[in-house]
C-alpha cells in the first residue's frame, strides 16, 4: 500500500478483514505528531513485483482511534510504548471487487507463542521504468511478552512492514500488526477488535 501525506510518498503494508476493508497501522494513516490524516490511500492486493492480480484501488477514507490522535510522540519517527496499543486502523476501498483473501482476529494471545510478521519490506523494493515495486516476506519469530495491550516480539520488522499482520504460524489467525521493529498492538485488547469489526462495516 502506498500513500501520501501532499508532497512526499510513502509504503505500508495491510491485510483485509472483509471483502473491501484493509487494516493496517494508525502510523500510515493519520500523522500523529503534526496531527493530521494522510492525503491518500492506493493498495495494490497481493502485489508480487511487477504482477498486480488485482491491480490497485485508491481510496481517501480512512479511520483511527481517538487515542491514536491524541497521542503526543517525541518526534515524527517514533512512538510512545503506551500509545503502540492505537497503532491501527482501518482503510475502506470504494469497489465492487470482492477481494477474496480475509484474516480473523484471534479472540486472545499467549506469550511464549510462535508468530509469523508478514509485509513488504522496503529494502527489498526496486525501481522500475520510475515505479517502485516490492515482494511480500514472512518472518518467523516468538512473543516475548504481553502488557499494556501491546506484545513485544522478535519477529523480523523493517521499513515498509507496517501494518503488516502478525499471524499464527497454525491456522493464519491475526494477533497483532507490525507497529515499530518489535512491538504491536494487542488486537484482541481494550475493544480494538470491536472496534475494527464495526468500522469495517460502515461502507458494507
Amino acid at each position: 500500500m502506498d500513500f501520501t501525506d501532499g508532497t512526499n510518498g510513502y509504503s505500508c503494508t495491510g491485510w483485509f478483514v472483509d471483502h473491501n476493508t484493509v487494516v493496517t497501522a494508525a502510523h500510515c494513516v493519520y500523522d500523529t505528531y503534526n496531527n493530521k490524516f494522510y492525503d491518500a490511500w492506493y493498495v495494490y492486493p497481493a502485489e508480487n513485483g511487477t504482477d498486480l492480480p488485482y491491480g490497485g484501488e485508491a481510496t481517501t477514507e480512512a479511520y483511527v482511534s481517538g487515542g491514536w490522535q491524541s497521542a503526543n510522540p517525541p518526534d515524527p519517527e517514533s512512538v510512545y510504548y503506551l500509545d503502540v496499543a492505537f497503532d491501527y486502523a482501518v482503510i475502506n476501498l470504494n469497489t465492487d471487487t470482492d477481494f477474496p483473501n480475509h484474516l480473523s482476529i484471534h479472540t486472545s494471545v499467549n506469550a511464549n507463542g510462535n508468530i509469523y510478521s508478514i509485509g513488504y519490506p522496503g529494502d527489498k523494493s526496486f525501481e522500475s521504468n520510475g515505479s517502485y515495486y516490492y515482494y511480500m516476506y514472512r518472518s518467523l519469530g516468538t512473543i516475548n511478552k504481553i502488557e499494556y495491550s501491546t506484545i513485544t516480539h522478535n519477529a523480523y520488522v523493517t521499513s515498509g512492514m507496517s501494518g503488516g499482520p502478525i499471524v499464527s504460524p497454525n491456522d493464519w489467525g491475526i494477533y497483532s500488526l507490525n507497529s515499530t521493529a518489535s512491538w504491536g498492538p494487542q488486537l484482541a485488547a481494550d475493544g480494538s477488535r470491536g472496534t475494527i469489526q464495526t468500522w469495517s462495516s460502515i461502507n458494507q
